[in-house]
């Protein structure tokens, strides 16, 4: 999804030249590039801290591997999204 929209702004800029001159419609671009950047920038943020609270979990539940890590563990998968 974040991909799609990162997309269509590429294709947006192409098709966009006739209002390159406009700086209404140029900042209103930049703000939405700027935000598909953060989002992007914090589900990056979101996924790594579920990593690590991952590996704790799997410490916490499991020990420590004979290399050192903790080890893996199942975990049902969830998604809930908003829209």
């Amino acid at each position: 999804m974040l991909s799609g929209a990162v997309g269509e702004l590429a294709f947006t800029r192409e098709e966009m030249a006739p209002w390159r001159s406009d700086r209404e419609v140029l900042a209103e671009v930049c703000e939405i590039r700027a935000k598909v950047r953060l989002v992007g920038q914090l589900l990056e943020s979101a996924a790594a801290y579920h990593n690590r609270w991952q590996r704790i979990l799997a410490s916490m539940l499991g020990g420590y591997t004979a290399r050192g890590e903790p080890p893996a563990i199942e975990c049902p998968g969830r998604l809930r999204l908003e829209g």
